[in-house]
Order: C-alpha cells, then sequence, then structure tokens
C-alpha cells in the first residue's frame, strides 16, 4: 500500500494454537478408535475362538475341566468389554475438576483393603480418572495381596500422586514391561495399566513406576489445578 510516495505494509498475524491443538485431538481421537478396533478385532476374537473350541470338545465328551476354562474365557470376554468402555472414556474432550481425595476413596470401594490418602487435590479429568485408581486398587488386591493402601498427594509444578501398598510388590525384571499392551504375568487381559498410561495421557498427565519390589511406588502426575 502507497500514500504520497511511502510504502506501508500491513501484516497479519493468525494465532493457530487452537486449531494445532485441534488437530492433535482428532489424531488422539483417531488413535483411540483403531485402538479400540483392534482390541474387538483381535483380543474379543480370541477369546470366542478358544470358547468355541471348548464348545466343540464337549459335544464329544463332557469334561468338568472344558467347562472350567469356558468360564474362565468367558469371564475374560467380559472384562476385555469393561475394559475398552474404560478405554472410551478417554476419547471426551471435556475434562472437570475432580476432587482425588473422594475420587480415590469412591474407587477403592468393594474392595477389602484399608486405604489412606494423605492430603488433597483438585484436578482436571474426566470420567476416566475412577478406571485409573480402580485398576491400580484392583492390581494391588487381586494380583498383589494387599491389605493396606497408602497415598500421599503433593503439590508443586504439578500435582503428584504417590501410590504404594502392603502387597508383593513387582520385580524389578517386569518394571518396564508393566505399561504395554497386553503384558500380564497372572493371566488377565494385560489391559489395565495400558488403559491407565492412556488415561493419564488424555488428561495431560503421566504415570510411572518409580521403585520395584517390595516398596513399589507408582506416581502418578496431573497438572496442576488446586489444593483443597
Amino acid at each position: 500500500m502507497e500514500d504520497e510516495g511511502k510504502r506501508y505494509y500491513v501484516i497479519v498475524f493468525t494465532d493457530v494454537t487452537k486449531r494445532v491443538e485441534m488437530q492433535k485431538r482428532i489424531e488422539n481421537l483417531l488413535e483411540y478408535v483403531k485402538l479400540l478396533n483392534s482390541i474387538l478385532r483381535h483380543d474379543i476374537l480370541n477369546v470366542l475362538t478358544v470358547i468355541g473350541s471348548y464348545t466343540e470338545l464337549l459335544e464329544e465328551k463332557f469334561d468338568k475341566k472344558l467347562l472350567e476354562k469356558m468360564k474362565e474365557a468367558t469371564s475374560k470376554g467380559v472384562d476385555l468389554i469393561k475394559k475398552i468402555r474404560e478405554l472410551e472414556s478417554s476419547t471426551d474432550e471435556i475434562l472437570r475438576p475432580y476432587d482425588l481425595k473422594s475420587v480415590i476413596e469412591e474407587s477403592a470401594k468393594g474392595y477389602d483393603v484399608e486405604i489412606f490418602v494423605e492430603k488433597n487435590a483438585v484436578v482436571y479429568a474426566n470420567d476416566g480418572i475412577y478406571s485409573v485408581f480402580e485398576n491400580l486398587i484392583s492390581n494391588s488386591v487381586k494380583h498383589g495381596g494387599a491389605t493396606r493402601i497408602h497415598v500421599k498427594i503433593e503439590v508443586s509444578d504439578m500435582v503428584h500422586v504417590i501410590y504404594k501398598d502392603n502387597g508383593a510388590g513387582i520385580p524389578e525384571s517386569i518394571k518396564e514391561k508393566l505399561f504395554e499392551r497386553g503384558f500380564s504375568t497372572a493371566g488377565s487381559t494385560g489391559l489395565g495399566l495400558f488403559i491407565v498410561k492412556k488415561l493419564m495421557e488424555s488428561f495431560g498427565g503421566d504415570i510411572k513406576v518409580e521403585k520395584s519390589g517390595r516398596d513399589t511406588e507408582f506416581i502418578l502426575s496431573f497438572p496442576f489445578l488446586s489444593k483443597t
């Protein structure tokens, strides 16, 4: 643009932050859809195939052991569907404030375990946050034989939840595999901690194993909101 021989330039800046964030959310959503589809097609198909094979054998000759195996396979299939529902909750983009202490205590209901939560904080998440702690507590009780769980909440640049129990602990040799899809030492679906990891990432946080052996600690980190 020129005026009386002088040239002027108009520079227009466009903030694409929201567009980039939306694109990232779409990419994450597509990743979850692919994952859910994979679990449905592969894992559940395997369970149904096993049940079908046992059914054919039972048609030839009744065997109580085969019937028990069918029950186990059916239970695993049901658990898979529950885990898929938990993973679906991570696609909810609307994050709301949650009182951590209330969530943890609510998640522990139904388990024969004593739980103590030290301090408190409020974090942004969706209902998948209940699945995070339900999975941790379930592992402590069912696989670790824990009777007591201690949770400490610390606030700095992030909200850190230090989770430990009095169970059998986690061997150093499997520490790096804990959050891999399908990894299990107890014949379960191997999706519990994998889903916990995915849910924490969807909240903008993370989870890691700080120690192993009898002194196993899970450290969950949430973006800081407020202390209560």
